[in-house]
Order: C-alpha cells, then structure tokens, then sequence
C-alpha cells in the first residue's frame, strides 16, 4: 500500500510545471524564459532567439507625432505625447511619455510611474518586457490585470555557464 501511494505522488509530482509567461533579453543579450507567476519569477537557461512574430499594427515617428498604423498603412490612433519607445500589442499601445503607459483600443489609459525607459519588447500575449536604465520588469497588459514586477536580474558569469 505505501509503495502504490509513494508511486502515485510520483506520478502527481511530475505532471506539474511550472507556468511560463514568456521570454525575455537579459542585461548580456542572451533569451531567456521566464518562469513563474506574477512577481515570483525565475529565469531558465539562454536559448535561441525567438522566431519574429508576424507584424500587426505598426508604429511611425512623425515629427513629434507618433502614428499607429495598420499594415494597410491607414491611421489607426495617434499618440502625441509619447516621448521614448512605443510597442503595439492585441492589448492596445505600450508608451513612454515622462512615465510608463498602457493605452487600450478604447483609449483609456493605465500608468506607471517608471523613469527611464528604453525599450519595450513583447514577452507573450499578456506580457511585455520594459527595460530601465535601472533594470528590466515584466508589465502585465492582460485586461483588468494590469501590473508591473521587477525582473530578476543576471550576471554574464551566469549567462556563460553551462
């Protein structure tokens, strides 16, 4: 009896995994995954990098204005105050304009009081990188969810071992 239960809480252990929320460019230029759930994160081992993503709305820098276009190349939204990197998603636009901002379709907005961004980066569907001059952090851009977390960090000793 206690080697069949022994046997099935193997069998329960290794079905588990843990949950991914995609993948990320650490500070030496490797990818990496990111494991974890919302503010306990771990990275795993650099892989290759990530196959492009087929292009959706793109972004264009006008003069002070930055246009969100679609692949047709007609005007979408405008995004007159952004200063620093802009990112489109299905979620809506990633922006910097003096702090971190989340633009929906419906144009409603959610910041973040983050300085000194620059770059942003897609993660997953639900996820984007933003990196600091300070650090990199995963920003939830799920509807309702939304959030920022630091990211853990990694030295090149790290990155280099095998």
């Amino acid at each position: 009896m206690r080697f069949a239960t022994f046997l099935l809480a193997v069998c329960a252990f290794a079905q588990v995994e843990t949950p991914s929320i995609g993948i990320m460019l650490d500070a030496s230029g490797a990818w990496r995954p990111v494991y974890g759930v919302a503010g306990n994160f771990t990275l795993g081992p650099p892989r290759e990098a990530p196959d492009e993503s087929p292009a959706m709305n793109t972004v264009e820098r006008r003069g002070e204005v930055v246009f969100v276009l679609r692949p047709d190349g007609a005007v979408l939204d405008t995004l007159p105050s952004a200063t620093g990197p802009v990112l489109i998603t299905a979620h809506g636009a990633v922006f910097v304009d003096g702090e971190l901002v989340l633009r929906r379709p419906d144009a409603s907005e959610v910041r973040f009081a983050l300085s000194g961004v620059a770059a942003l980066r897609v993660m997953s569907t639900d996820w984007v990188q933003v990196t600091t001059t300070g650090g990199s952090y995963a920003l939830r851009i799920e509807s309702g969810r939304e959030a920022l977390f630091v990211l853990p960090a990694t030295t090149r000793a790290e990155v280099h071992r095998r």
